[in-house]
């Protein structure tokens, strides 16, 4: 009995070894369970974030894309994923750009680094080419190295930049031509400057009198003219009637001539007439 009861014993406290590595399994198993969904929650989230973004993603192995998302399939020109999956990513850099791409493949396989921000040209199904912003890193995609590619179209930006840079151009040439127009106008008012003052200076000491009327108003008297109408100055004359200092037996013979120069434009004969100076 003594040996029986020893044996009983012994498969007791093995049962209750079992039975408490059994919950300790247990317990392992939900906690591997609750984080296994944990990740996988976290895991469609972020993929429904990477569905969900502006900028094309591409992920791809040994150069063949494994996946990409609805922005990339748009930007490629492909009507599903599926018309992009399993292709050659080369296939989508433009000819003059594969050489630098081939380079950052060395980078991203071999040493492992991430490829900065830059601009490349890529190219859609059809062959259209457009201008992106790129970037890549190396990651682990369904445990396994792959690359991770993000890029942005900026076509437009770079067509608007060219534009911009045309238009300034084109404002600095307009501006070139501006200034070489001014500095010719420049020139031609000081040469008309100069000529302005030698025909002052003409007119001026001239020996005959010289008068400008403006609607039949003296505006300007040579010193000849105001030594004629007995003026001290110019002050004296300017502003008033010539019809003043005109004989009044000449008016109407001057008012044909004025109509003649100033309404018919036509040249009149030399004329005598007679002024009346200042002090009658």
């Amino acid at each position: 009995i003594t040996e029986r009861k020893q044996t009983a014993d012994k498969l007791k406290a093995a049962y209750e070894q079992v039975t408490a590595a059994e919950e300790e399994l247990r317990e392992q198993y939900e906690e591997l369970a609750s984080g296994e969904k944990k990740i996988r929650e976290s895991e469609e989230k972020y993929r429904s974030l990477v569905d969900l973004s502006p900028v094309g993603v591409v992920v791809h192995r040994e150069g063949r894309i494994i996946y990409a998302n609805p922005e990339a399939v748009r930007l490629s020109g492909a009507a599903t994923a599926e018309d992009i999956i399993g292709r050659d990513l080369l296939a989508f850099i433009h000819p003059d750009d594969i050489a630098m791409a081939r380079e950052d493949f060395h980078l991203l396989h071999e040493e492992g680094r991430t490829i900065p921000l830059k601009e490349e040209r890529l190219q859609r199904i059809s062959g259209d080419p457009f201008t992106v912003e790129i970037t890549a890193i190396p990651i682990q995609y369904e445990g396994r190295s792959s690359v991770l590619v993000m890029f942005r179209d900026i076509t437009d930006r770079k067509r608007a930049e060219t534009e911009l840079r045309m238009a300034y151009e084109h404002l600095a040439a307009t501006d070139e031509e501006l200034r070489g127009q001014y500095e010719e106008l420049a020139t031609a008012q000081a040469a008309l400057q100069k000529s302005e003052k030698n025909f002052r200076a003409l007119v001026e000491n001239a020996p005959d009198a010289i008068y400008i009327q403006t609607n039949t108003r003296f505006r300007y008297l040579n010193t000849a003219a105001l030594r004629l109408l007995g003026a001290s100055s110019a002050d004296e004359l300017l502003g008033t009637s010539m019809w003043d200092r005109i004989h009044p037996s000449f008016h109407e013979r001057i008012r044909g001539r004025v109509k003649n120069l100033t309404v018919d434009l036509q040249p009149v004969d030399l004329l005598e007439e007679v002024y009346v100076r200042l002090d009658g």
